[in-house]
């Protein structure tokens, strides 16, 4: 990596980023921390704050819905046969339960944002139990298909649910948008006074980015905008007005998935069973270098 970044790639990550303590802007260094290109959307590159190690992707994109159109990305898994989903399912099924014990939750409302093929939402449903009322946010106006007994929303109709939930659930959301504040401010106003926000990001401190380069899955450009250090996640969840309670290193299957990006390859059945056989190394390394994964917080309004 021998070239520099443009200034006006500068100008537009200090014009929407500001992780810095009071506001001020962070100070993003010249020398890209990985570059790729791709054939679809071109030269793409994360600086990374000098300060306090948040990423962003660059060139910056106004409106990242365009990058979701058709569902047709990984996100909505798309590509899963059954045998896949059968083994996500029985993985997120125990994630919840832990996250809704994490969260102490009790029953009520749960609104889960940002919700890509429904699959985690319709495992929360279920994990909660009867009593709970789950629904779900996403871009478009018709549910996906695997969101279950869980209710659905579309983004545009979000107002709907404000001031109503008991607690609200944001897993890798945040950094598929070029303005995580702004989403932050909508979880908020999604939540009762006194909810409890379970909010979830990539770790950009990960070891295994080292040993993957570009192709580690947490980069996943272009869809990825931000990129979270424990201190810019931590100032970011403050700045939004919520008071932190508890953070919890997480560590999700994701060699099988980086495997894939070098190969050029689709996430299909023969990388999901990769990263599971791998996720005991790939969390053993995590926890020894301090460097999970994904990072989770635990808020309250």
């Amino acid at each position: 990596m021998t070239s520099m970044v443009s200034q006006s790639v500068f100008d537009d990550a200090l014009a929407h980023f500001c992780m810095g303590p009071s506001g001020e802007p962070c100070g993003f260094a010249a020398e890209p921390i990985v570059r790729c290109n791709d054939p679809e959307f071109g030269e793409m590159s994360v600086i990374r704050c000098k300060s306090c190690g948040h990423g962003v992707t660059t060139p910056y994109i106004p409106d990242v819905a365009v990058l979701y159109e058709g569902r047709e990305t990984q996100d909505y898994q798309v590509q899963d046969n059954s045998i896949a989903t059968a083994i996500k399912q029985f993985a997120f099924r125990r994630q919840t339960r832990k996250m809704l014990g994490q969260a102490g939750f009790s029953g009520g409302k749960i609104v889960d944002f940002g919700i890509g093929s429904g699959l985690y939402t319709s495992c929360i449903a279920a994990s909660a139990g009867a009593d709970a009322q789950v629904t779900g946010l996403d871009f478009f106006a018709e549910p996906p298909a695997q969101i279950g007994s869980a209710q659905y929303h579309s983004f545009a109709d979000a107002h709907e649910l404000e001031g109503s939930a008991d607690l609200v659930t944001c897993f890798h959301v945040l950094e598929h948008d070029s303005d995580p504040q702004n989403i932050l401010s909508q979880l908020r106003r999604l939540g009762k006074p006194g909810a409890t926000f379970v909010i979830e990001v990539p770790h950009i401190d990960c070891p295994w980015r080292h040993v993957f380069g570009r192709h580690w899955d947490n980069w996943y450009l272009p869809f990825h905008r931000t990129h979270f250090s424990r201190t810019s996640f931590h100032r970011a969840v403050e700045q939004a007005g919520l008071t932190i309670v508890a953070e919890h290193p997480m560590h999700i299957p994701a060699i099988g998935r980086s495997i894939a990006n070098m190969l050029g390859a689709q996430n299909s059945l023969p990388f999901v069973l990769m990263g599971a056989a791998s996720f005991p190394l790939q969390t053993a390394v995590e926890k020894l270098a301090n460097g999970p994964s994904a990072l989770r917080i635990v808020a309250k309004s």
